[in-house]
């Protein structure tokens, strides 16, 4: 990985948000989920039919939270439109890579393909519209010229972030993590922040079974919310 110096800025100053906790754990490795497992999504569409990527939850704490925090949020959002619990289940074995393993793959697609880093300053753009006066390119520079540390903290936030509205990262990165066995990763933008373990599963239709649907009332939601800190911070 050292090649990616030929990046390097040194010292950069710019916006930061406390993304993913560093060092890593090496000790860590990676999940696997067998077939038949139970998981959990929040909608307001019927989705019996849906394709592409899916937010799913598969720990019952974490599905608990996320209940009351992004149930409350939908409603919201939707002008109080019903909010669905969508019932799934593990079509077949699945494995998600570890923290490691993640990063890694996020500095392989670094090195060799420079469309992520302008993906990633405009990404960055976009999301931080409010604080960033400069121009785009100027960000889509900055993320070309990260250093290696910068890139494994700042870069990697970005990075992770970007996943649920940036198509062509989150399709290169689940295509390289797709040729590597896994169908399913844990999403760092929530992870310890909502939940232990929120997971994107890459192809719905290939790894996942949809059992049913029920509607979630006001009231769940309401008292799911009021339990947040409970759940997240059980394992």
């Amino acid at each position: 990985m050292t090649a990616l110096y030929h990046h390097g800025v040194s010292g950069q100053k710019w916006g930061v948000r406390h993304g993913p906790p560093y060092p890593i754990d090496s000790t860590v490795g990676d999940i696997t989920i067998k077939k038949g497992t139970s998981f959990k999504r929040l909608s307001i569409h019927q989705e019996n039919v849906s394709k592409g990527h899916a937010y799913v939850t598969y720990l019952k704490n974490d599905s608990e939270h996320y209940k009351g925090f992004f149930g409350a949020r939908l409603k919201a959002m939707n002008k109080g439109a019903a909010v669905y619990s969508i019932d799934l289940k593990a079509a077949n074995d699945m494995k998600a890579p570890s923290k490691q393993k993640r990063l890694d793959t996020f500095l392989e697609l670094y090195s060799k393909d420079p469309i992520i880093a302008k993906e990633l300053g405009k990404y960055y753009k976009s999301d931080w519209h409010y604080f960033t006066p400069l121009p785009t390119k100027f960000y889509e520079h900055k993320y070309s010229k990260l250093s290696y540390n910068d890139l494994k903290a700042k870069g990697y936030d970005t990075f992770a972030r970007s996943l649920g509205g940036n198509e062509y990262i989150r399709g290169e990165y689940f295509k390289e993590l797709s040729k590597k066995g896994y169908s399913f990763v844990t999403d760092d933008m929530d992870a310890n922040r909502f939940g232990k373990e929120p997971t994107i599963v890459f192809d719905r239709q290939k790894s996942l079974k949809y059992i049913g649907q029920n509607e979630v009332s006001a009231k769940e939601i309401t008292d799911t919310w009021k339990q947040r800190g409970t759940y997240i911070n059980k394992k």
